[in-house]
């Protein structure tokens, strides 16, 4: 910012004006107009007026020297800056520029020009040639050409195109030229004659169709579907075809299983009424199934620590006692039995026929209602189906799996614990043959056992000083309910204390208060040091009556006495100066009114008074004020 006019003097009637006077003014005119100090005219307060007109028809911009000249468009949000580059030598504008009619932008002469001459096209203008030198042109459109179009070659990336040909015969046999339209037909009419179509299929004999007037008709015998569409025709296998790999359901189908392979069957595959989960109620046929936890539940009633019942297709109802009799397994017709370690084997006998052939289907539903399933083997189950010896029956209590009889026996001899009795106690674990062991059961210490008959009875023995045992307690005293034992309120009097038996130590936090003290019980002696704290002492508990000269200082009272307990101070000296933050206080945030008040050192001998505002502005403006209340004024260039 330049520097500004200040006036140096003022004159009233009756003032001598000195040469020193004029110099002084003329000294602020000349500082206001040097090229170095003087007014920049950017707006700013002081600076003179904007310019709004150069009037001349030559204006020069820049100092003469190496550096770029920037000019600048000051706008409110968006600005220009158009520069000259003074090394590249050209000039470099910073945003868009805009032509907003039909002008031209010419080259040369006004034959070479680009312009836009309408609305949404471009026109670039040329009286001998438009040259577009570049590696790569991309044209995003249609391309319009007029007149004619002249190439070196045309390429999509993979084939390139040199020239057309006008070559009946195709003699050229090229991949880099394009035949005209009579070159093409003149070669298909020459190449294609009355020609047929030799074919035969699996029966008819040898067949052939006159490419010129017949046609060949493609039928799709059982099961097939043929269909057309462009150049091509599809066979294809219609709805009433199984394939290998899709769902389609199979009906009035007899499957060998032994013959074939029937994979991945799972229980909700069977027929519904097929699984039974409830062994309770079964089919008086052989045409259900159990399911692993319908057997599980079955033999969890069954199985008795005595005996095992079991009944079979006839012979009624039978029992074995697991402790002096074996179970015989027989088979029947056609069926043998074999036993080896825990195992139990039941198969069919050289008596049975069996049948043989590999054959695997997949994906299929096979409706056994409707179809015959033979021959279904374990390991056509599902595995996931099927519950193993390894895999237990315990951990696979569910209506959605069947056991292996190996996994059945080994349920069974796991539940049937009839030889001997597990216990468990706090502080071990025993087995007790019930064949050859007896369990004894001992009282420890205080406790007393006895048997008679069926019955073992364990009772509590007499509390002495030397044993443990059940104890009786006097009612007047102690209370008792579900076990517990406590002291009645009033259950122990003074009399029944010893002397010092109560001390400190088994007195809770304030169980004695005021009503067990008598007058004069505790004294100063009994109260320890810092004993008695403010948050011990009542409201107003303490008044001057209880203080001695010098109890109560400045250390005492810091932050303790509030507002409410400080009087008027009107003692003169009391406050300092220095005392009072003004700048801690609340900006008046407005002007000055003639009401507002300030203090004054009346003459100065130590009497504060207030004075108005309007009092000190006629005080200003008196004649006894000094020359600094005067206003500076400015010129305005």
């Amino acid at each position: 910012m330049g520097d500004t006019y200040t006036r140096q003097s003022s004159y009233t009637d009756g003032d001598v004006i000195t040469a020193a006077h004029t110099n002084d003014e003329f000294n602020q005119i000349l500082a206001a107009f040097a090229a170095s100090s003087g007014h920049t005219h950017d707006g700013t307060t002081g600076e003179g007026g904007p310019v709004s007109a150069l009037l001349s028809n030559t204006i020069t911009i820049g100092a003469n020297n190496d550096n770029d000249i920037i000019l600048t468009f000051d706008a409110n949000s968006s600005n220009g800056v158009l520069s000259w580059k003074e090394d590249e030598d050209y000039f470099e504008f910073s945003d868009d520029i805009l032509i907003a009619s039909t002008e031209k932008l010419q080259f040369r002469d006004t034959a070479i020009y680009i312009h836009s001459s309408t609305d949404g096209q471009l026109d670039i203008v040329a009286d001998t040639e438009v040259q577009i030198a570049a590696t790569t042109i991309d044209i995003n459109g249609n391309a319009d050409v007029s007149g004619t179009l002249t190439y070196g070659s045309l390429s999509d990336g993979t084939i390139t195109v040199t020239a057309f040909a006008d070559e009946d015969d195709m003699s050229s046999n090229s991949n880099t030229l394009v035949p005209t339209q009579q070159s093409v037909k003149a070669y298909v009419d020459a190449t294609v004659t009355a020609q047929d179509l030799d074919f035969q299929a699996d029966s008819g004999g040898a067949l052939n169709i006159d490419l010129d007037s017949e046609t060949l008709t493609l039928t799709g015998g059982t099961g097939i579907d043929t269909s057309g569409s462009g150049n091509a025709v599809t066979f294809a296998i219609d709805s009433t075809v199984a394939t290998l790999t899709g769902s389609q359901s199979l009906t009035n189908k007899t499957i060998d299983v032994d013959n074939n392979t029937v994979s991945n069957i799972e229980v909700d595959n069977l027929k519904s009424g097929v699984l039974d989960t409830d062994l309770a109620s079964v089919s008086s046929s052989d045409d259900t199934v159990a399911s692993a936890k319908a057997i599980k539940a079955y033999v969890d009633a069954q199985v008795t620590a005595s005996d095992l019942d079991f009944q079979g297709d006839s012979g009624g109802a039978l029992s074995i006692d697991l402790d002096s009799e074996t179970l015989d397994i027989a088979g029947g017709t056609g069926i043998d039995t074999t036993g080896s370690g825990n195992t139990l084997t039941v198969a069919i006998d050289s008596t049975v026929a069996t049948l043989a052939g590999s054959q695997t289907l997949t994906n299929k539903t096979i409706d056994a209602d409707s179809n015959t399933l033979s021959n279904i083997e374990v390991d056509n189950l599902k595995a996931s189906a099927v519950v193993l010896e390894s895999e237990g029956i315990g951990s696979n209590d569910n209506d959605t799996t069947i056991p292996t009889s190996a996994a059945v026996k080994d349920y069974v001899d796991t539940q049937i614990t009839a030889e001997d009795l597990d216990i468990t106690t706090d502080s071990g674990t025993i087995a007790i043959d019930l064949d050859g062991e007896t369990l004894t059961v001992s009282g420890g210490e205080g406790i007393d056992t006895s048997a008679t008959g069926n019955a073992i009875t364990i009772a509590g023995e007499d509390a002495s000083t030397s044993n443990k045992g059940v104890a009786s307690f006097s009612s007047d005293n102690f209370a008792v309910s579900s076990g517990a034992v406590t002291i009645k309120d009033g259950g122990v009097v003074t009399a029944e204390l010893a002397a010092d038996a109560v001390t400190g130590a088994k007195i809770a936090d304030n169980a004695i208060d005021s009503e067990h003290y008598t007058d004069g019980s505790i004294d100063t002696a009994h109260i320890a040091d810092s004993q008695i704290t403010v948050a011990k002492m009542a409201a107003n508990s303490v008044d001057s009556d209880q203080y001695v000269d010098g109890s109560v200082d400045n250390e005492h009272l810091a932050g303790s006495i509030a507002d409410s307990k400080l009087s008027t101070i009107s003692t003169a000296n009391k406050i300092s100066l220095t005392a009072l933050d003004i700048d801690g206080g609340t900006d008046i945030g407005e002007a000055v009114a003639d009401a507002d008040l300030f203090i004054v050192d009346n003459g100065a001998g130590g009497t504060n008074r207030k004075v108005t505002a309007s009092a000190l502005k006629t005080y200003a403006s008196g004649a006894s004020a000094s020359k600094g209340f005067a206003t500076a004024m400015a010129i305005a260039l």
